[in-house]
């Protein structure tokens, strides 16, 4: 993976930003101290089926993101950053599939602005109706907790080949989980098989 940074490092008052909102021309980069820069990182992941669970189709997996860390020039690095999960699907109803997965990111809090535990925190619940096969339903209907707030979605499926989500969920912007959540919406239409 390669990244391309671009920061900038200064002090604006509040009057200078209220002049250039006016003026409608807010250029930052005659009032910062700019930084670029782009490297590359490396992410390894190993996913481990669990055998013990295996009447709950249970899966283990952790990722290094950024293996060595990412050096970015002087735009800084991104640091290593080690992230595990759980999911199940547990075979209750054989027309109504079931599949549940937490996650948890950045697990020896690496990155210094994410030190909330509730916001590193991921957890979902799928449930499909109407199976097509053992992987795809006619309907999913999805809810979760990601970073401090509920989210919710759903997909409509057909033929395999043309699918239909909508999801909303909210975006952490705090120091902490729950403290700046701004919603957002999502639809999106995949067309396959051609």
């Amino acid at each position: 993976r390669t990244v391309q940074r671009q920061s900038g490092e200064g002090v604006l008052s509040s009057a200078q930003l209220a002049l250039a909102s006016a003026k409608g021309n807010l250029d930052l980069k005659e009032s910062l101290t700019i930084s670029e820069g782009s490297g590359s990182g490396y992410d390894l992941g190993l996913i481990w089926r669990i055998e013990t669970l295996s009447r709950l189709r249970g899966q283990f997996a952790v990722v290094i993101q950024n293996l060595s860390g990412a050096k970015l020039g002087e735009a800084g690095e991104l640091p290593q950053e080690i992230g595990m999960g759980w999911s199940i699907r547990p075979e209750l109803l054989p027309l109504m599939p079931v599949m549940m997965a937490l996650e948890f990111r950045d697990v020896t809090k690496a990155l210094s602005d994410d030190t909330s535990v509730g916001k590193r925190t991921h957890f979902g619940l799928e449930v499909g109706l109407l199976p097509l096969d053992k992987s795809t339903n006619v309907l999913t209907l999805r809810a979760g907790y990601n970073a401090g707030s509920l989210s919710y979605g759903a997909e409509l499926s057909l033929w395999h080949s043309l699918t239909l989500q909508y999801v909303v969920y909210f975006q952490e912007f705090g120091p902490a989980a729950g403290q700046d959540p701004r919603r957002r919406s999502l639809v999106q239409l995949n067309v396959l098989g051609f």
